[in-house]
């Protein structure tokens, strides 16, 4: 296993896709699924690569990733926001530099 930012990534038949393990969960199965969802179009995105799809086609997997990332962050923090989550405000500017940087 290889620790990136306090994330584990497992490596899978040498291919770098991330597999979903139980150390991810948040315990919240909403988020948790999310998550998921979002790791899927990770691989499918370097599956593309890896494969060397057309440009176009990566183009449409890394923007489905942008697409995602935003409605997920915007789930999250009306959650936090009804959870009263106390780092809400913060963890929300990290989602506006993750959005700003995938752009």
């Amino acid at each position: 296993m290889i620790e990136v930012k306090g994330w584990k990534k497992r490596i899978r038949n040498g291919t770098g896709a991330v597999e979903v393990w139980r150390g991810m969960s948040v315990g919240i199965p909403e988020i948790d699924e999310d998550h998921r969802h979002f790791i899927g179009l990770a691989n499918r995105l370097n599956q593309a690569i890896s494969d060397r799809m057309e440009p176009d086609e990566i183009r449409n997997r890394l923007q489905f990733i942008v697409d995602d990332a935003t409605r997920h962050f915007s789930h999250e923090e009306r959650l936090f926001k009804e959870w009263r989550y106390p780092n809400a405000d913060s963890h929300a500017g990290i989602h506006a530099h993750v959005i700003k940087t995938l752009q």
